[in-house]
């Protein structure tokens, strides 16, 4: 979900710097606006840059019809292709920027629009998160270390419908603790889809993930949240990562992300993990430079659970 942050002020001592090789992240050069074929629909927020700008309020995402629910599953399966091929690009000393135009090249043969591509007046197509970069990286010009972690967010828009997964991949050889977060966030997304049950609050999404980041001394996030998505490409209902006393009741139909970022740094309250960010006005990072990693699905609550749209067929 791309929300704002406080800007991240300059010289600001890290507290928490893991052992990893790559140096912290700086900032490359961003490539002009990609081109999307006049035929392709686009979201309201594209067509009508005030559009996006009143969702401060969120709309609420409506429950999904099975006639609904055709089309959300097409939508959702380009999404799919378009992480493949992100998957298929990651190697030392590719650009994020590369990425980001397979990805598009991807989406866009498939007639689908890249969702993030102008909205708020984000830069490219997908998002491109590094090491100590918690989300909303965008792509650009500066190539891969060995040794790095990457998220790679997509969001889809086709037949009038919004489809949002990502993952964190492998840049050549990665050290041990780094590997171990990235399983570790994976599988507490698996827990927190696993946590879904119609009739149930919401809230044990957050608490399935907690516990599966502490038991490993890591930690989640309060302020980053799942969202409804579908209809929009952020709605309600917000998804807590982390435990928390939110009463919303899963039902059937409605369909959400569940995306949560997990930072190698344990949590204590007398520590507290700052989140910032750049002067881009979208860069999220983490001030104490602890790595991140992050996966996401789009995932729809069924009559007797749940059923994940974007996971690989």
């Amino acid at each position: 979900s791309m929300s704002l942050w406080s800007r991240v002020r300059p010289n600001q001592k890290p507290r928490f710097r893991g052992t990893h090789t790559p140096s912290p992240i700086i900032k490359g050069n961003v490539s002009p606006l990609r081109d999307v074929p006049k035929e392709i629909k686009r979201p309201d927020y594209v067509i009508d840059v005030d559009a996006g700008l009143l969702d401060d309020d969120d709309p609420k995402e409506p429950l999904k019809t099975a006639e609904h629910l055709k089309s959300f599953r097409e939508a959702a399966a380009i999404g799919r292709k378009a992480l493949e091929t992100a998957r298929s690009s990651i190697k030392v000393g590719i650009t994020t920027d590369e990425i980001d135009r397979r990805v598009h090249q991807t989406i866009i043969e498939e007639g689908a629009y890249p969702s993030p591509l102008l909205y708020r007046g984000f830069p490219k197509s997908c998002c491109t998160s590094i090491n100590e970069i918690v989300c909303h990286g965008i792509p650009d010009d500066r190539a891969l270390e060995d040794g790095s972690i990457i998220n790679v967010d997509i969001t889809v828009f086709y037949k009038g419908f919004h489809a949002d997964l990502s993952e964190t991949f492998l840049v050549g050889n990665v050290d041990e603790k780094a590997r171990r977060l990235v399983d570790v966030t994976r599988e507490a997304m698996y827990a927190g889809i696993s946590a879904i049950r119609p009739g149930k609050p919401l809230s044990l999404i957050g608490e399935a993930i907690d516990k599966v980041a502490s038991a490993h001394k890591f930690s989640g996030y309060h302020e980053l949240t799942g969202h409804g998505v579908g209809r929009y490409f952020h709605a309600l209902p917000h998804i807590f990562h982390v435990t928390n006393h939110e009463k919303t009741i899963a039902v059937p139909g409605m369909t959400f992300t569940v995306e949560p970022v997990i930072s190698e740094k344990p949590s204590s309250k007398s520590d507290r993990k700052i989140l910032g960010r750049w002067e881009d006005e979208w860069t999220v990072v983490d001030l104490t430079e602890a790595w991140t990693a992050q996966f996401e699905h789009t995932v729809l609550v069924t009559d007797n659970g749940v059923e994940i749209l974007t996971e690989k067929q």
